[in-house]
């Protein structure tokens, strides 16, 4: 099922792929954790037991999938830091290439939604702590 993803986001058109029981449920395109998120908030139920591909898989998504119960995963761009969280809770992970950690837009500091993922070790306080990290972002760009 992991080879489906993989050759479905290959195709250059989306930048996450889901598939469950040979089927590709979910093929979107959007920037960052953005689209992992979509699935895990509109169809949790999709990424139970499913294999995803993505275009990045730092320790933030990582986090968000194990979270959402998937199978196996595979990311174009890969961090140590989203390897060893999916190593931790027995993901099995494939990936494009290693990058030690995920940077922000302007490559000069860690990606801000990554840093929110170390609040913890926790997967629960991890995500909740993303989580509240996303929301001050919108809350800040409803008031802009």
């Amino acid at each position: 099922m992991l080879e489906t993803a993989i050759n479905r986001l290959k195709q250059g058109d989306v930048t996450c792929v889901v598939v469950k029981e040979g089927k590709i449920l979910h093929a979107l395109s959007g920037m960052g954790i953005k689209p992992i998120l979509t699935v895990l908030r509109q169809a949790p139920q999709d990424l139970q037991g499913a294999s995803v591909a993505d275009k990045v898989i730092g320790r933030a998504a990582a986090t968000a999938l194990i979270r959402a119960g998937v199978r196996e995963v595979y990311g174009e761009v890969m961090s140590e830091h989203g390897k060893q969280r999916l190593e931790a809770y027995g993901v099995p992970a494939q990936w494009g290439q290693m990058v030690p950690r995920i940077d922000n837009r302007d490559h000069t500091d860690m990606c801000p939604l990554e840093k929110s993922s170390f609040a913890s070790d926790d997967l629960e306080e991890s995500f909740a702590s993303m989580m509240a990290f996303i929301d001050g972002k919108m809350q800040k760009k409803d008031q802009d």
